[in-house]
């Protein structure tokens, strides 16, 4: 039979940050509230298998899946534990996204399962999360600044406790906390791949449900940690995520909107002036960066380094535009 919740975490090389969110989660306590209960499906990111399924078991996980997937990509690693579940009959009636680094609040899991009970009229879901620093490393000013958390850190926050709905500022959850009914695929078929290729596959297959229907839900007081690698707390580090982040903004805007003719020349004109204006504001934030590194600066430059990305994708340039590594 197959479980409530099929909680799916891609890793690869990352044993210990993998064996700490684990212990974080604890579906065995969960099974003790719900009699189907919980399963980790760990999907192994590897040419070849190097983890081993009774240590994970060990740290008091539950019921624990472990998959292997040789061919490099979180999306694969998404689709192999759905075509898996689909075929063998094992997947759950929520399927829940997690990151091998982040740390879920107490009961999570249960919370999870509870959400989709409760709120019938949704399919897709999120919670809020919050940053969680590595021991021993100095955090920069600029760090703390929201465009470093959302951009270069991937959290997902917002102001008030109550439930929204998915949209505008927040037209899709953070690929590292989500969850979505297994029915949302009943309209892909089994021959297609859930997830499609790239860094932005969460983004785009939430984008494509709610194209389909499907209405999204952020339910604050779901929460995760998410602990930040230390190779991350770095300004090129930040403005290369910046982007690739804009980069990625246009795309999905191209795909969402399909601009055609007079529409189709209006946004690449559009584009064309902000990408004149966003280029001379990133010059001269960059002219003063080599003299004064203040976070200011460096958040003004990620903030040019972001419009650039976002306009470039808008008119069609396929490489990377300024200095980001």
């Amino acid at each position: 039979m197959a479980p409530n919740c099929s909680i799916v975490i891609a890793t690869v090389r990352r044993r210990d940050s993998l064996l700490e969110t684990l212990r974080a989660l604890d579906p065995a306590g969960l099974e003790a509230e719900w009699p189907e209960g919980a399963e980790v499906v760990v999907v192994e990111n590897t040419p070849e298998p190097e983890l081993d399924a009774a240590e994970i078991e060990h740290v008091g996980a539950g019921r624990v899946r472990l998959l292997h997937e040789p061919k490099r990509g979180k999306w694969r690693c998404l689709n192999t534990a759905i075509e898996r579940g689909r075929r063998e009959g094992w997947l759950g009636e929520i399927i829940a996204v997690l990151d091998d680094d982040m740390s879920p609040m107490p009961g999570w899991a249960a919370a999870v399962v509870d959400s989709g009970r409760t709120r019938p009229e949704h399919d897709l879901f999120a919670g809020k999360s919050h940053v969680q620093w590595p021991p021993g490393v100095p955090v920069p000013e600029w760090a703390e600044h929201y465009l470093a958390l959302n951009v270069c850190f991937s959290i997902l926050t917002w102001e008030g406790e109550t439930d929204r709905e998915m949209g505008g500022i927040f037209p899709h959850p953070s690929g590292n906390h989500f969850w979505f009914r297994r029915s949302i695929l009943e309209s892909i078929p089994e021959s297609n791949p859930a997830f499609s290729p790239g860094w932005t596959t969460e983004i785009r297959f939430c984008m494509a449900a709610r194209a389909r229907g499907h209405r999204g839900l952020l339910i604050p007081r779901i929460t995760c940690g998410h602990r930040v690698q230390p190779a991350l707390i770095d300004e090129d580090a930040f403005l290369h995520r910046a982007i690739t982040v804009g980069h990625t903004m246009g795309r999905l805007r191209l795909a969402e909107e399909r601009p055609r003719g007079a529409q189709a020349l209006a946004t690449r004109g559009k584009s064309a002036a902000a990408l004149a204006v966003w280029t001379l504001r990133e010059r001269r934030a960059r002219r003063r960066a080599s003299r004064d590194h203040a976070p200011e600066i460096v958040i003004e430059r990620a903030r040019a380094k972001l419009q650039l990305g976002r306009h470039g994708a808008l008119l069609g340039l396929r490489r990377e535009i300024g200095d980001a590594p």
